[in-house]
């Protein structure tokens, strides 16, 4: 196995190669069996989803892909998640926030939709709204879990900021 930092030898490179050469093609292959089954169309996407920044075009494909899925499944949330993810990974802050909204929309009690959306609204300085979305995050999930602390300590850490930029404005 390799680690972060090493290089692969000329054989194993060749190896993968071949092997994300192979999956690519069994992906299309599948879409071509049948265009109208959105999961064919999102292995597709995660497939090229994991060749963004390795391989030119691919976040690209990847998102007309889970676009595709998204057309033909448009009730499903996990295909704007993914839209979503795509979007934020690449600094399209407003985009993301727009898909993580869709996926609300499909199921208005996903937590990680909402977590996502606030994280969108406050890459752009939508610090009110941010605080409006991490707080519905922080209802839909358990008290007792791991989401919940960081959640809460984000809501809090950005209520503090939004309540210092209120008061400094007041001032002016």
């Amino acid at each position: 196995s390799v680690g972060r930092g090493e290089t692969l030898s000329a054989e194993n490179r060749e190896k993968a190669s071949t092997l994300i050469q192979q999956s690519v093609r069994e992906a299309q292959a599948a879409v071509n069996l049948d265009k109208n089954l959105a999961v064919y169309w999102a292995n597709l996407g995660s497939i090229y989803q994991l060749l963004v920044g390795v391989v030119n075009n691919a976040l690209d494909w990847s998102l007309q892909s889970y676009q595709q899925a998204a057309l033909i499944d448009p009730i499903n949330p996990t295909y704007n998640m993914s839209l979503g993810a795509l979007s934020y990974g690449s600094g399209n802050y407003a985009m993301a926030e727009r898909y993580f909204e869709e996926a609300i929309v499909d199921k208005n009690n996903f937590a990680n939709a909402w977590y996502n959306r606030a994280y969108s609204a406050k890459q752009q300085n939508k610090l009110q709204d941010a605080v409006v979305f991490m707080q519905q995050a922080v209802n839909l999930v358990a008290v007792d879990s791991d989401d919940y602390t960081k959640a809460k300590k984000d809501l809090d850490d950005w209520q503090k900021q939004l309540d210092e930029a209120i008061a400094q404005y007041q001032e002016q």
